[in-house]
């Protein structure tokens, strides 16, 4: 296999995975910064703002959270 389509599949991957935990600890009401130290703390997971509220805003669009600012 190319090594640009390896690394192409392996960052889908990680993509998909993220949103999947993001999914799992947004069962219960979280601030965006507690889920950030929860993805690092218990995950292993480092997950920059730029990241992460985009792929909040994704998920609220298609209908799979809801967000409300405080």
């Amino acid at each position: 296999m190319e090594p640009k389509l390896m690394e192409d599949m392996l960052q889908e991957y990680n993509r998909g995975n993220l949103t999947l935990v993001v999914l799992a600890e947004l069962r219960r009401e979280n601030c965006g910064y507690s889920l950030r130290k929860t993805l690092a703390k218990s995950y292993g997971i480092a997950v920059e703002d730029g990241t992460l509220y985009p792929l909040l805003r994704r998920l609220e669009s298609k209908g799979l959270l809801a967000s409300k600012w405080q």
